[in-house]
């Protein structure tokens, strides 16, 4: 090979070099711009109130403090605010879009009617559908909480209703940026939330209705928002598994639904 030739290579050579960094420049700005934005997440608790749910009433309301205080430690390097929106047939708006540190625990946790679930959760989708940026390193965390099935929904009611809100929400976990979380007292979860609403089976937790069921249920719920909180400092937006550490889902074994507070079964 010629000088010339040798040449020729080395200058091919480094063009080709400058076009690949030209090519990854704008995926090396992204990293850092989504480095060095802030991480910010925007959590509904959609929390049932009905008459059913008296002899859980006292548990509930300690088990949310303490769901609190879990948000509140892993609040240091994150800015999560959170809406409150507790229902029985009608929506009461508790807090909206309250920074966690702003927020006091419950002192009470009153009892109602019936329940309007649908149109429940369909309100918190669009309140943090308004206060959610569309841009930045955002994500939205839904946390459903019922022992009951849906019979009051005015707006969303009916199989229309239904449909329309399943949709919604299997639109915005196809976005990669919404988590929606349902914890059934009592209930087939893989009725009420996986086929009825769309949700994803290992986001979904049945618990007994009793006093061990709902302290089990709290601490998995603990140390899973624990594990979601540190994959949001990965860059992480949305999860199809915010149980799957726990091992305590809706996925059936042997047509028998895993319940947190009973004791685990094969047979």
């Amino acid at each position: 090979m010629s000088g010339f030739d040798d040449l020729m290579d080395k200058e091919a050579h480094k063009a080709a070099s400058n076009e690949t960094i030209k090519k990854l420049e704008p995926i090396k700005k992204a990293i850092f711009s989504l480095a060095e934005e802030p991480i910010t997440n925007y959590i509904a608790f959609v929390m049932d109130h009905s008459g059913s749910m008296s002899n859980m009433a006292e548990r509930s309301r300690t088990n949310f403090n303490e769901q609190l205080a879990q948000i509140r430690k892993d609040s240091s390097e994150q800015e999560n605010f959170v809406t409150l929106i507790e229902f029985d047939s009608e929506i009461k708006e508790v807090c909206r879009n309250k920074l966690i540190d702003t927020i006091k625990d419950l002192d009470e946790y009153w009892i109602g009617g019936r329940t309007a679930l649908y149109d429940s959760v369909m309100h918190a989708i669009n309140s943090i559908e308004k206060d959610m940026p569309k841009e930045g390193n955002n994500a939205a965390l839904v946390t459903i909480i019922t022992d009951g099935w849906e019979n009051a929904s005015q707006e969303n009611g009916g199989e229309q209703g239904r449909l329309r809100l399943k949709e919604r929400i299997t639109k915005l976990q196809d976005s990669g940026k919404w988590t929606f979380v349902f914890m059934g007292a009592d209930q087939d979860v893989m009725e009420t939330a996986v086929h009825n609403m769309g949700i994803h089976v290992n986001n979904t937790m049945s618990f007994a209705g009793n006093d061990k069921g709902i302290r089990d249920a709290d601490v998995v719920y603990k140390m899973s928002y624990g594990n979601y909180s540190k994959s949001r400092m990965t860059g992480t937006t949305g999860t199809t598994g915010f149980f799957d550490a726990s091992g305590t889902n809706g996925v059936k074994k042997k047509e028998k639904t895993w319940v947190a507070g009973e004791t685990k079964n094969d047979d």
